[in-house]
């Protein structure tokens, strides 16, 4: 059974032209072959036959049956007999009725004639000799061919019959026509054969060729417009798109297409996007790699100078200073070579999967190992122990982004952080981390995820070195795995201040297990 539609298609069309150029060249054949046929010879009447009988010997009808016998050249027409009133076969000899002729009603006038069916003969079947006269008498009584009646019409036409008339003759004498052989189909020509199977063949090609041209011109008009929109978005027009105005498989795979091209025209943007605002990170960072150089190098000129003249707790406190900026260096440097390597996610050339409650699982214990060894104690809260939900991506990434989000509430915090993870019915995963710190600054509110101008040293109660960089890191992960953030302030129902929260929100395409 034919399912596709495109082979129902051409199937269909292929079958039509070539039946079409086939019933042509049975026409042409058969035109060719009248064309070339000899002229056919027309049946003669019977009373025609009957009368030149009479005119060529009146006084013997054998020897005159016998010489218009002898005109013809081969057994074509009626056989004609001559009988006469009992029955008696005069001519030829020997010759059989196939009927009763005591039973018969014999034509009294001359050149009345009457019909009887052949016995042997099928009723229905071509005429054997052409027609027969409109005029003349016919049986006697007040019918149709009798003395008052007007003259019979000719027999059926498809009704092969013996026809019997009577000849002008002293004595009652009757020529008798009974059917004759069919005339063969005279050949076509000298070349019949060969012009019938030359004509089929010459269809059977003529198809053939007429539905491959009209294939090919379907197939080569779909390869044109391929290979417009194809150069269109090679030359930069990424919304190239084909008009897919048909439902087989060409039309199928046209959508397949556009949907792939959608697909691109997606990373495209996403990449520029991210490699924009990756490219504006990496130019201000590595102009801010000045700052801690130049810094560094005058503390330790001083030092290498004025070692001799300096008192110890100035020393010291140049030599803090000098740790700081180092610390400030390798975060500023390490941060450098992460937002470097980033890449997106979707088209990675080995893509793995990993247990995301498990990753921010470990992500926040040891951010809560580290809080208690600086003598904080904090409460972690969390939903993440009993969730196994496997997230398609790099797992490096996803754990410094985390730990960015996890160790600025656990910084901040005075005696809980929260951290939630749930799968969201449109098939995005929310991650919520939150503290029941002193929540974020207004100025901070606004400006999260965005690059500090001024450098920060020891901001924190720990002597935490801020750079301003964990929320850019942040943000720009989302932004990389197209996944959003949001961050607020939690407030009782008076307005108070509870503490922050940050949201991130990444997109789901895996099943959980």
């Amino acid at each position: 059974m034919i399912k596709t539609r495109i082979f129902q298609k051409y199937f269909l069309m292929a079958s039509s032209l070539i039946l079409l150029f086939v019933v042509l060249g049975v026409a042409f054949n058969n035109y060719m072959m009248e064309l070339t046929r000899p002229q056919k010879r027309e049946s003669i009447p019977p009373i025609f036959i009957a009368k030149i009988v009479d005119r060529l010997n009146p006084n013997d009808k054998v020897k005159s049956l016998e010489e218009l016998q002898s005109w013809q050249r081969g057994p074509i027409g009626p056989r004609l007999a001559l009988v006469t009133e009992d029955g008696t076969c005069l001519y030829p000899k020997n010759c059989k009725l196939e009927f009763d002729w005591k039973s018969l009603v014999l034509p009294k006038n001359i050149y009345d004639f009457i019909s009887v069916k052949n016995k042997s003969e099928p009723s229905l079947r071509p005429p054997r000799f052409g027609f027969f006269p409109p005029l003349g008498g016919g049986p006697a009584g007040g019918g149709p061919g009798g003395p008052d009646g007007p003259p019979p019409g000719p027999p059926p036409m498809m009704q092969i019959e013996t026809v019997i008339i009577k000849l002008n003759n002293p004595q009652p004498l009757f020529l008798v026509a009974l059917p004759g052989q069919l005339p063969p189909m005279p050949p076509g020509g000298n070349y019949g054969h060969l012009l019938g199977i030359g004509s089929l063949v010459v269809s059977l090609l003529l198809g053939i060729g007429f539905t491959i041209a009209i294939i090919y011109s379907s197939m080569k008009k779909g390869v044109s417009e391929a290979d417009k929109v194809i150069s269109e978005i090679k030359s930069g027009n990424l919304k190239s798109r084909f008009q897919v105005k048909r439902k087989d498989e060409f039309g199928q795979a046209m959508q397949r297409f556009n949907t792939m091209a959608d697909e691109i025209e997606k990373l495209v943007h996403g990449l520029k996007t991210s490699e924009q605002a990756r490219t504006k990170v990496l130019q201000e960072l590595a102009h801010d790699l000045r700052t801690p150089l130049a810094s560094l190098r005058n503390l330790v000129d001083t030092l290498h100078s004025s070692m001799d003249r300096l008192d110890r707790s100035t020393r010291d406190e140049l030599l803090t200073l000098s740790s700081k900026e180092i610390d400030y260096f390798e975060r500023l440097v390490e941060d450098l070579l992460f937002l470097a390597q980033l890449t997106e996610p979707d088209y990675a050339d080995h893509p793995t999967t990993f247990n995301l409650p498990e990753t921010i699982l470990d992500v926040a214990e040891d951010c809560l190992f580290m809080s208690s060894q600086k003598g904080k104690k904090i409460e972690l809260v969390e939903n993440l122990k009993n969730q196994t939900q496997m997230f398609p991506g790099d797992q490096h990434p996803i754990k410094r982004l985390v730990r960015n989000a996890v160790e600025n509430a656990f910084s901040f915090a005075k005696s809980k952080v929260t951290v939630q993870l749930h799968v969201l019915d449109n098939q995005m995963i929310r991650l919520t981390i939150a503290d029941d710190g002193p929540g974020f600054k207004p100025n901070d509110l606004n400006s999260f995820g965005q690059r500090n101008v001024s450098r920060k040293l020891n901001t924190d109660s720990n002597g935490r070195v801020s750079l301003g960089l964990g929320s850019v890191v942040i943000k720009t992960i989302c932004d990389v795995y197209h996944g959003t953030l949001s961050i607020k302030n939690l407030k009782d129902s008076t307005g108070n201040i509870l503490g922050a929260e940050i949201r991130i929100e990444l997109p789901y395409k895996l099943t959980s297990t």
